[in-house]
Protein backbone atom coordinates (compact mmCIF):
# COMPACT_ATOMS: atom_id res chain seq x y z
CA UNK A 1 0.00 0.00 0.00
CA UNK A 2 0.76 3.68 -0.49
CA UNK A 3 -0.59 6.42 2.07
CA UNK A 4 -2.19 9.32 0.46
CA UNK A 5 -3.17 10.75 3.13
CA UNK A 6 -2.59 10.13 6.74
CA UNK A 7 -5.06 11.72 9.55
CA UNK A 8 -4.37 10.60 13.23
CA UNK A 9 -7.60 11.72 14.22
CA UNK A 10 -9.29 11.64 11.28
CA UNK A 11 -10.00 9.28 7.27
CA UNK A 12 -7.16 8.78 6.34
CA UNK A 13 -6.95 7.55 2.42
CA UNK A 14 -4.51 4.65 0.96
CA UNK A 15 -3.78 3.31 -2.21
CA UNK A 16 -3.31 -0.49 -2.13
CA UNK A 17 -2.44 -3.36 -4.38
CA UNK A 18 -4.71 -6.37 -4.51
CA UNK A 19 -3.80 -9.55 -6.52
CA UNK A 20 -8.01 -10.03 -6.46
CA UNK A 21 -11.11 -8.39 -5.46
CA UNK A 22 -14.02 -9.32 -5.08
CA UNK A 23 -17.47 -9.00 -4.05
CA UNK A 24 -17.72 -11.31 -1.10
CA UNK A 25 -13.83 -10.12 0.44
CA UNK A 26 -13.18 -7.81 2.86
CA UNK A 27 -10.33 -5.47 3.46
CA UNK A 28 -9.28 -5.30 7.29
CA UNK A 29 -6.18 -2.50 7.96
CA UNK A 30 -5.10 -2.24 11.50
CA UNK A 31 -2.88 0.88 13.07
CA UNK A 32 -1.51 1.32 16.90
CA UNK A 33 0.84 -1.58 17.17
CA UNK A 34 3.68 0.42 19.86
CA UNK A 35 6.43 -2.01 18.56
CA UNK A 36 6.33 -0.41 15.25
CA UNK A 37 7.83 2.74 14.84
CA UNK A 38 7.49 3.81 11.17
CA UNK A 39 5.93 2.41 8.06
CA UNK A 40 7.21 -0.30 5.74
CA UNK A 41 10.01 1.21 2.91
CA UNK A 42 7.53 0.21 0.13
CA UNK A 43 5.03 2.56 1.29
CA UNK A 44 7.44 5.02 0.43
CA UNK A 45 9.62 4.14 -2.19
CA UNK A 46 7.31 3.02 -5.02
CA UNK A 47 8.31 -0.45 -4.54
CA UNK A 48 4.71 -1.42 -4.21
CA UNK A 49 4.07 -1.15 -7.97
CA UNK A 50 7.47 -2.92 -9.40
CA UNK A 51 5.38 -5.09 -11.48
CA UNK A 52 3.89 -2.32 -13.60
CA UNK A 53 5.78 -0.23 -16.15
CA UNK A 54 4.01 3.14 -15.16
CA UNK A 55 1.56 4.49 -11.97
CA UNK A 56 0.56 8.07 -12.18
CA UNK A 57 -1.73 8.49 -9.44
CA UNK A 58 -2.36 12.33 -10.02
CA UNK A 59 -3.30 13.18 -6.67
CA UNK A 60 -0.25 14.74 -6.23
CA UNK A 61 0.31 18.95 -5.37
CA UNK A 62 3.18 19.79 -7.96
CA UNK A 63 2.54 22.03 -10.15
CA UNK A 64 5.13 21.35 -12.70
CA UNK A 65 5.28 17.56 -12.64
CA UNK A 66 2.79 14.12 -12.18
CA UNK A 67 5.04 11.99 -10.61
CA UNK A 68 5.07 7.99 -11.31
CA UNK A 69 5.29 5.34 -8.64
CA UNK A 70 6.61 2.22 -10.92
CA UNK A 71 9.43 3.45 -12.35
CA UNK A 72 10.54 7.20 -12.95
CA UNK A 73 8.44 7.82 -15.89
CA UNK A 74 7.91 11.60 -14.41
CA UNK A 75 4.83 13.13 -16.64
CA UNK A 76 4.60 17.26 -16.93
CA UNK A 77 1.07 18.89 -17.35
CA UNK A 78 0.81 21.26 -20.05
CA UNK A 79 -2.04 24.04 -20.89
CA UNK A 80 -3.77 23.69 -17.09
CA UNK A 81 -5.68 26.61 -15.84
CA UNK A 82 -6.45 25.22 -12.42
CA UNK A 83 -4.29 21.50 -12.13
CA UNK A 84 -5.38 19.71 -9.18
CA UNK A 85 -8.97 19.57 -7.42
CA UNK A 86 -10.77 17.53 -5.07
CA UNK A 87 -11.20 13.69 -6.63
CA UNK A 88 -12.74 10.67 -5.60
CA UNK A 89 -9.57 10.11 -2.66
CA UNK A 90 -7.46 12.94 -2.24
CA UNK A 91 -6.80 15.20 -5.26
CA UNK A 92 -7.32 14.96 -9.03
CA UNK A 93 -6.63 16.25 -12.23
CA UNK A 94 -8.66 18.71 -14.27
CA UNK A 95 -8.47 18.53 -18.01
CA UNK A 96 -10.91 21.69 -19.95
CA UNK A 97 -11.35 19.52 -22.84
CA UNK A 98 -9.34 22.53 -25.07
CA UNK A 99 -5.69 22.79 -24.49
CA UNK A 100 -4.78 20.86 -21.26
CA UNK A 101 -2.94 17.74 -21.73
CA UNK A 102 -0.10 15.12 -19.43
CA UNK A 103 3.11 14.15 -21.42
CA UNK A 104 4.33 11.07 -20.27
CA UNK A 105 7.72 10.49 -21.24
CA UNK A 106 8.92 8.28 -24.33
CA UNK A 107 10.39 5.95 -22.28
CA UNK A 108 7.58 4.98 -20.50
CA UNK A 109 5.40 3.48 -23.68
CA UNK A 110 5.06 0.40 -23.79
CA UNK A 111 8.41 -2.03 -25.12
CA UNK A 112 8.19 -3.36 -28.89
CA UNK A 113 6.61 -6.50 -28.76
CA UNK A 114 3.81 -5.93 -25.64
CA UNK A 115 1.33 -8.46 -25.51
CA UNK A 116 -0.46 -7.38 -22.62
CA UNK A 117 -1.49 -3.63 -21.68
CA UNK A 118 -4.14 -2.23 -19.46
CA UNK A 119 -5.21 1.52 -17.97
CA UNK A 120 -7.35 2.59 -15.20
CA UNK A 121 -8.35 5.88 -14.41
CA UNK A 122 -11.31 7.79 -12.51
CA UNK A 123 -13.24 10.60 -14.59
CA UNK A 124 -15.71 12.74 -13.50
CA UNK A 125 -17.32 14.43 -16.97
CA UNK A 126 -18.94 18.21 -16.40
CA UNK A 127 -19.15 18.88 -19.99
CA UNK A 128 -21.92 17.50 -22.35
CA UNK A 129 -20.03 19.04 -24.92
CA UNK A 130 -16.76 16.70 -24.73
CA UNK A 131 -17.76 14.45 -27.57
CA UNK A 132 -15.02 12.51 -29.89
CA UNK A 133 -12.18 14.14 -28.37
CA UNK A 134 -8.50 11.73 -27.05
CA UNK A 135 -8.38 11.51 -23.64
CA UNK A 136 -5.11 9.43 -24.50
CA UNK A 137 -2.76 9.28 -26.87
CA UNK A 138 1.11 7.93 -27.45
CA UNK A 139 2.97 8.10 -30.57
CA UNK A 140 6.45 7.77 -31.52
CA UNK A 141 8.16 7.67 -35.03
CA UNK A 142 6.62 4.08 -35.41
CA UNK A 143 3.04 5.89 -35.35
CA UNK A 144 0.68 5.66 -32.43
CA UNK A 145 1.23 3.29 -29.91
CA UNK A 146 -1.93 3.97 -27.58
CA UNK A 147 -5.44 6.47 -28.02
CA UNK A 148 -7.86 6.63 -26.13
CA UNK A 149 -11.14 8.24 -27.75
CA UNK A 150 -14.03 9.88 -25.82
CA UNK A 151 -17.30 8.60 -27.36
CA UNK A 152 -18.22 10.35 -30.68
CA UNK A 153 -21.14 10.22 -32.90
CA UNK A 154 -21.25 6.59 -32.56
CA UNK A 155 -21.54 6.83 -28.81
CA UNK A 156 -18.75 4.77 -28.38
CA UNK A 157 -15.19 5.06 -26.44
CA UNK A 158 -12.39 3.64 -28.67
CA UNK A 159 -9.13 2.11 -26.94
CA UNK A 160 -6.63 1.70 -29.84
CA UNK A 161 -3.37 -0.31 -29.12
CA UNK A 162 -0.34 -0.82 -31.48
CA UNK A 163 2.91 0.15 -33.42
CA UNK A 164 2.01 2.08 -36.19
CA UNK A 165 -1.30 -0.13 -37.35
CA UNK A 166 -3.83 -0.25 -34.47
CA UNK A 167 -6.24 -2.64 -33.33
CA UNK A 168 -9.40 -0.71 -32.29
CA UNK A 169 -11.67 -2.12 -29.38
CA UNK A 170 -14.69 -0.35 -28.72
CA UNK A 171 -17.33 0.36 -26.17
CA UNK A 172 -21.31 2.31 -26.64
CA UNK A 173 -21.51 4.30 -23.35
CA UNK A 174 -24.43 6.71 -22.25
CA UNK A 175 -24.85 8.72 -19.54
CA UNK A 176 -21.58 9.17 -18.13
CA UNK A 177 -21.83 12.93 -17.39
CA UNK A 178 -22.02 14.06 -13.43
CA UNK A 179 -20.96 11.15 -12.60
CA UNK A 180 -17.88 9.32 -11.14
CA UNK A 181 -16.73 6.36 -13.33
CA UNK A 182 -14.02 3.65 -13.20
CA UNK A 183 -12.57 2.90 -16.01
CA UNK A 184 -10.38 -0.21 -16.86
CA UNK A 185 -9.30 -1.08 -20.52
CA UNK A 186 -6.53 -3.96 -21.42
CA UNK A 187 -5.68 -5.00 -24.38
CA UNK A 188 -4.27 -8.59 -24.39
CA UNK A 189 -2.60 -10.17 -27.73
Amino acid sequence: YEVINWDRSGTSSFWILLPLLESNMSIIAKWGNPSITSPPHYTKNGSVWKDYRAVWRLDNDSPDLIRDSASSFHAVPHGFDTLSVPGVIGMAKRLDGIDDFIEIPTSAYFENGTKQASLSFWSYNQNEDLNDLTLFHSTSTLGTHLQLKLPGSDGAFHWMTGSGSLDDASLAITNINSLWTHWVFQVDH
